[in-house]
Protein backbone atom coordinates (compact mmCIF):
# COMPACT_ATOMS: atom_id res chain seq x y z
CA UNK A 1 0.00 0.00 0.00
CA UNK A 2 1.41 3.62 -0.51
CA UNK A 3 0.87 5.51 2.68
CA UNK A 4 -0.20 8.49 1.04
CA UNK A 5 -3.29 6.79 -1.06
CA UNK A 6 -4.94 4.29 1.54
CA UNK A 7 -7.15 4.87 3.86
CA UNK A 8 -7.79 2.73 6.91
CA UNK A 9 -11.19 2.30 8.27
CA UNK A 10 -10.73 1.87 12.08
CA UNK A 11 -13.42 0.22 14.31
CA UNK A 12 -13.41 -0.02 18.19
CA UNK A 13 -14.64 -3.75 19.34
CA UNK A 14 -17.18 -3.60 22.45
CA UNK A 15 -20.54 -1.44 20.92
CA UNK A 16 -18.97 -1.30 17.48
CA UNK A 17 -18.43 -4.88 15.84
CA UNK A 18 -19.47 -6.95 19.32
CA UNK A 19 -22.32 -6.65 21.29
CA UNK A 20 -21.20 -6.28 25.30
CA UNK A 21 -22.75 -6.10 28.25
CA UNK A 22 -23.01 -2.43 29.10
CA UNK A 23 -22.50 -3.22 33.13
CA UNK A 24 -20.86 -5.24 35.30
CA UNK A 25 -24.29 -6.73 37.14
CA UNK A 26 -25.51 -7.28 33.51
CA UNK A 27 -22.73 -9.54 33.34
CA UNK A 28 -23.36 -10.79 36.86
CA UNK A 29 -26.98 -12.00 35.24
CA UNK A 30 -25.86 -13.23 32.55
CA UNK A 31 -23.71 -15.59 34.31
CA UNK A 32 -26.48 -17.29 36.14
CA UNK A 33 -25.81 -15.50 39.44
CA UNK A 34 -28.27 -13.65 41.84
CA UNK A 35 -27.85 -10.55 42.39
CA UNK A 36 -26.45 -10.33 46.00
CA UNK A 37 -26.74 -7.82 48.72
CA UNK A 38 -23.53 -5.54 48.96
CA UNK A 39 -21.57 -2.06 49.57
CA UNK A 40 -19.82 -1.76 46.32
CA UNK A 41 -16.43 0.23 47.17
CA UNK A 42 -15.87 1.59 43.48
CA UNK A 43 -13.03 4.32 44.82
CA UNK A 44 -9.92 2.44 43.09
CA UNK A 45 -12.02 0.84 40.41
CA UNK A 46 -11.01 2.93 37.41
CA UNK A 47 -7.33 2.50 38.40
CA UNK A 48 -8.20 -1.09 38.29
CA UNK A 49 -9.26 -1.16 35.06
CA UNK A 50 -6.94 0.96 33.85
CA UNK A 51 -3.41 -1.58 34.77
CA UNK A 52 -5.52 -4.55 33.96
CA UNK A 53 -6.15 -3.02 30.51
CA UNK A 54 -2.79 -1.98 29.89
CA UNK A 55 -1.44 -5.14 30.91
CA UNK A 56 -0.34 -3.88 34.30
CA UNK A 57 -2.45 -6.10 36.23
CA UNK A 58 -3.09 -10.12 35.44
CA UNK A 59 -6.05 -11.66 34.98
CA UNK A 60 -6.10 -13.43 38.13
CA UNK A 61 -5.51 -9.95 39.93
CA UNK A 62 -8.20 -8.31 38.26
CA UNK A 63 -10.61 -10.90 39.36
CA UNK A 64 -9.30 -10.60 42.87
CA UNK A 65 -9.98 -6.70 42.80
CA UNK A 66 -13.34 -6.74 41.30
CA UNK A 67 -14.26 -9.36 44.13
CA UNK A 68 -12.79 -7.55 47.05
CA UNK A 69 -14.46 -4.58 45.28
CA UNK A 70 -17.68 -5.99 46.02
CA UNK A 71 -17.01 -6.88 49.22
CA UNK A 72 -16.28 -10.54 48.47
CA UNK A 73 -19.99 -11.35 47.49
CA UNK A 74 -19.04 -12.73 44.48
CA UNK A 75 -15.66 -14.57 44.29
CA UNK A 76 -12.83 -14.35 41.96
CA UNK A 77 -13.74 -16.95 40.35
CA UNK A 78 -17.72 -15.88 39.62
CA UNK A 79 -16.01 -12.80 38.92
CA UNK A 80 -14.07 -14.68 36.20
CA UNK A 81 -16.98 -16.35 34.66
CA UNK A 82 -18.99 -12.97 34.61
CA UNK A 83 -15.78 -11.52 32.92
CA UNK A 84 -15.59 -13.78 30.43
CA UNK A 85 -19.83 -13.76 29.70
CA UNK A 86 -19.17 -9.68 28.88
CA UNK A 87 -18.70 -10.58 25.07
CA UNK A 88 -22.37 -11.63 23.69
CA UNK A 89 -22.00 -11.89 20.34
CA UNK A 90 -20.85 -10.32 16.82
CA UNK A 91 -23.30 -7.06 15.90
CA UNK A 92 -25.32 -8.37 12.35
CA UNK A 93 -23.88 -7.71 9.16
CA UNK A 94 -20.49 -5.93 10.45
CA UNK A 95 -18.13 -9.23 9.54
CA UNK A 96 -19.85 -8.34 5.71
CA UNK A 97 -18.99 -4.68 6.62
CA UNK A 98 -15.03 -5.68 7.11
CA UNK A 99 -15.03 -8.18 4.36
CA UNK A 100 -16.17 -5.83 1.82
CA UNK A 101 -13.56 -3.21 2.44
CA UNK A 102 -10.99 -5.91 2.93
CA UNK A 103 -11.80 -6.24 -0.75
CA UNK A 104 -11.71 -2.36 -1.59
CA UNK A 105 -9.03 -1.36 -3.55
CA UNK A 106 -7.22 1.42 -1.16
CA UNK A 107 -8.55 0.33 1.54
CA UNK A 108 -7.33 -1.23 5.03
CA UNK A 109 -9.29 -2.16 8.11
CA UNK A 110 -8.11 -2.29 11.75
CA UNK A 111 -9.49 -2.59 15.11
CA UNK A 112 -8.09 -0.08 18.04
CA UNK A 113 -9.92 -1.55 21.38
CA UNK A 114 -9.32 -1.40 25.03
CA UNK A 115 -9.34 -4.72 26.32
CA UNK A 116 -7.51 -7.77 28.42
CA UNK A 117 -5.47 -9.93 27.63
CA UNK A 118 -8.59 -12.68 28.84
CA UNK A 119 -11.06 -10.89 26.56
CA UNK A 120 -8.51 -10.84 23.67
CA UNK A 121 -8.35 -14.25 23.78
CA UNK A 122 -12.41 -14.58 23.91
CA UNK A 123 -13.04 -13.02 21.17
CA UNK A 124 -10.82 -15.04 19.00
CA UNK A 125 -12.04 -18.54 20.67
CA UNK A 126 -8.39 -18.78 22.06
CA UNK A 127 -9.90 -18.86 25.91
CA UNK A 128 -12.97 -20.35 27.11
CA UNK A 129 -15.17 -21.42 29.84
CA UNK A 130 -15.73 -24.72 29.88
CA UNK A 131 -20.11 -25.56 30.13
CA UNK A 132 -20.81 -21.90 29.86
CA UNK A 133 -22.87 -20.78 26.71
CA UNK A 134 -20.38 -18.11 24.88
CA UNK A 135 -20.80 -16.82 20.92
CA UNK A 136 -17.64 -18.22 19.71
CA UNK A 137 -14.57 -16.57 17.69
CA UNK A 138 -15.88 -12.96 16.42
CA UNK A 139 -15.91 -13.65 12.61
CA UNK A 140 -15.77 -9.94 12.59
CA UNK A 141 -12.21 -9.24 14.53
CA UNK A 142 -10.51 -12.68 12.07
CA UNK A 143 -12.02 -10.30 9.16
CA UNK A 144 -9.72 -7.10 10.32
CA UNK A 145 -6.28 -7.05 9.41
CA UNK A 146 -4.27 -4.68 11.94
CA UNK A 147 -5.30 -5.71 15.29
CA UNK A 148 -4.67 -2.66 17.53
CA UNK A 149 -5.60 -3.27 21.46
CA UNK A 150 -4.52 -1.23 24.79
CA UNK A 151 -3.34 -4.38 27.05
CA UNK A 152 -0.53 -5.10 24.32
CA UNK A 153 0.21 -1.06 23.46
CA UNK A 154 0.80 -0.11 27.47
CA UNK A 155 -1.54 2.76 27.02
CA UNK A 156 -5.87 3.24 26.52
CA UNK A 157 -7.96 5.49 24.71
CA UNK A 158 -8.51 8.34 24.93
CA UNK A 159 -5.02 8.81 25.93
CA UNK A 160 -3.61 10.16 22.94
CA UNK A 161 -0.65 8.30 23.01
CA UNK A 162 -2.32 5.11 21.64
CA UNK A 163 -3.72 7.14 18.65
CA UNK A 164 -0.20 8.26 17.66
CA UNK A 165 1.08 4.50 18.17
CA UNK A 166 -1.95 3.36 15.80
CA UNK A 167 -0.60 5.49 12.88
CA UNK A 168 2.84 4.59 13.23
CA UNK A 169 2.08 1.24 13.50
CA UNK A 170 -0.71 1.41 10.20
CA UNK A 171 2.15 3.72 8.85
CA UNK A 172 -0.62 6.53 7.35
CA UNK A 173 -1.44 9.90 8.45
CA UNK A 174 -4.32 11.02 10.74
CA UNK A 175 -6.17 12.42 7.98
CA UNK A 176 -5.95 8.30 6.41
CA UNK A 177 -8.13 7.04 9.23
CA UNK A 178 -11.48 6.60 9.65
CA UNK A 179 -12.63 6.15 12.62
CA UNK A 180 -15.83 4.07 14.96
CA UNK A 181 -15.87 4.07 18.50
CA UNK A 182 -19.48 4.06 21.12
CA UNK A 183 -17.66 6.38 23.37
CA UNK A 184 -17.48 10.10 22.84
CA UNK A 185 -14.50 11.19 24.00
CA UNK A 186 -12.51 8.86 22.22
CA UNK A 187 -14.12 10.00 19.12
CA UNK A 188 -13.23 13.13 20.18
CA UNK A 189 -9.66 12.73 20.87
CA UNK A 190 -9.19 10.83 17.67
CA UNK A 191 -11.27 13.87 15.49
CA UNK A 192 -8.63 16.24 17.57
CA UNK A 193 -5.91 14.42 15.72
CA UNK A 194 -7.27 14.67 12.26
CA UNK A 195 -8.89 11.32 11.89
CA UNK A 196 -12.08 11.13 10.60
CA UNK A 197 -14.25 9.66 13.35
CA UNK A 198 -17.51 9.41 13.91
CA UNK A 199 -19.61 8.13 17.47
CA UNK A 200 -21.77 4.56 17.00
CA UNK A 201 -24.69 3.46 18.77
CA UNK A 202 -24.41 0.47 20.66
CA UNK A 203 -28.24 0.52 21.07
CA UNK A 204 -28.55 0.09 17.47
CA UNK A 205 -27.35 -1.71 14.51
CA UNK A 206 -24.37 -0.58 13.84
CA UNK A 207 -23.09 -2.30 10.70
CA UNK A 208 -26.08 0.08 9.56
CA UNK A 209 -24.63 3.08 11.04
CA UNK A 210 -20.91 2.10 9.92
CA UNK A 211 -21.90 1.17 5.83
CA UNK A 212 -24.20 4.79 5.94
CA UNK A 213 -21.15 6.55 7.15
CA UNK A 214 -18.96 5.20 4.84
CA UNK A 215 -21.16 5.41 1.38
CA UNK A 216 -22.59 8.95 2.40
CA UNK A 217 -19.34 10.85 3.60
CA UNK A 218 -16.39 8.42 2.83
CA UNK A 219 -17.46 7.34 -0.74
CA UNK A 220 -16.42 3.90 0.02
CA UNK A 221 -18.73 1.37 0.16
CA UNK A 222 -22.43 0.52 -1.45
CA UNK A 223 -25.25 1.67 0.54
CA UNK A 224 -26.15 -1.77 0.70
CA UNK A 225 -24.87 -5.10 1.51
CA UNK A 226 -23.21 -7.10 -1.19
CA UNK A 227 -23.84 -11.00 -0.97
CA UNK A 228 -20.94 -13.16 -0.22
Amino acid sequence: MNRHTDTVVCFDLGGVVLRICRSINEAIERAGLEQRDHERDVSQHEQTVHAHQTGRLSCAEYYEAISAEFGGVYTPEEIELAHFLWIIEDYAGIATVVEELNNTAGVRTACLSNTSDSHWKSMQGIERIDHHAHAGPSEAIACIQHKLVSHELGVMKPNERIYELAEEKLDVRPEQIVFFDDVQENVETAHARGWRARRINPEDETSVQVRTYLTNEIGVLSGSPKSC
